[in-house]
């Protein structure tokens, strides 16, 4: 929407000139872009920007290349760019600005925002489950990039051999019928619960036994901070978390897209309680390291940093 993008770009200008702000932090690709470009034309002198993923590494071919170059030019123009480790290796990697431009501040979450009142017997009665029922989880957008249908197949390999486990998928998004229908289709309805959006998230994460994240590329998602906050076993797709998830210490890491590894690596897991709790007690401790009292103290330093 070229000229709808233009209207927004100069009513912001107008914003950003009559508040006379100092800094403009621009969040995600479309904010990013809009609200970067509008802070230029405003003549704001700190441009901060994060990404939260680049916009190109969801294409390939000439896509890419045309989003990474439009990432290079509004580079330019930005003062800092704030990124997770991963999201720091493909700024690098695609030249996108100087090593110096790019400041890492990981995600963190607040504790006080995941206290619940609902008792795990009372959130599987919801959903009818039984006690003696495993339960892994996946809890994201339901869109490209998450990768579900992974998630979907590695559950149909195991309920091949193993009935006893639930599947659950947090989420919403635009392939929610997709999904739905491959659920259908696979006749495993029963077993795997496409929940859509779900309001109080703490209580899924209580029930869960394992999570699962299938992305096929990541900064550092807040669903694999929840996770370790919850002392759960991850199994995520290796897509380049750096020393965040480590295979066989606080999590377990597969092949991207490889269902059958996905699936062979969950039944291990599954079988052994033991192994799953040493996983679940290593992410909680990794957990301490994404402290929201740094995240809001690295901004606040940046912030101050850009000023004085």
């Amino acid at each position: 929407h070229i000229t709808k993008d233009i209207l927004l770009v100069l009513k912001l200008r107008a914003h950003l000139k009559e508040h006379k702000y100092d800094i403009v932090h621009a969040h995600s690709s479309k904010a990013g872009l809009t609200f970067r470009l509008a802070a230029r034309i405003a003549k704001i002198d700190t441009i901060i920007y994060t990404p939260h993923c680049f916009y190109f590494q969801s294409k390939s071919g000439v896509r890419r290349w045309f989003f990474s170059l439009a990432e290079k030019l509004l580079g330019i123009i930005t003062t800092q760019l704030v990124v997770s480790c991963n999201e720091k290796d493909w700024a690098l990697k695609h030249n996108l600005v100087s090593s110096d431009k790019l400041t890492v501040i990981n995600n963190a979450i607040n504790n006080y925002d995941y206290q619940s009142n609902v008792s795990v017997q009372n959130i599987k009665k919801r959903l009818d489950i039984e006690d003696s029922h495993c339960i892994v989880g996946a809890v994201g957008r339901l869109c490209k990039q998450k990768d579900l249908t992974t998630f979907i197949y590695a559950a149909h390999q195991i309920l091949l051999q193993d009935k006893n486990v639930i599947f659950i998928i947090a989420g919403d998004g635009e392939l929610s019928i997709q999904l739905d229908n491959l659920i259908t289709k696979l006749n495993i309805k029963q077993n795997v619960l496409l929940l859509g959006y779900v309001e109080e998230i703490t209580n899924l994460y209580q029930i869960f036994d394992l999570f699962v994240s299938t992305s096929l590329w990541e900064g550092l998602p807040y669903t694999l901070l929840e996770a370790m906050y919850f002392n759960l076993p991850i199994v995520a797709s290796d897509i380049g978390y750096g020393d965040v998830l480590v295979d066989n210490y606080n999590a377990v890491l597969f092949t991207p897209t490889d269902y059958k590894q996905l699936a062979v690596k969950i039944i291990k897991l599954i079988k052994n309680k033991s192994v799953r709790e040493r996983i679940g007690q290593k992410s909680y401790q990794t957990f301490g390291n994404f402290k929201f009292s740094t995240f809001i103290e690295e901004h606040e330093k940046l912030y101050l940093s850009k000023l004085n």
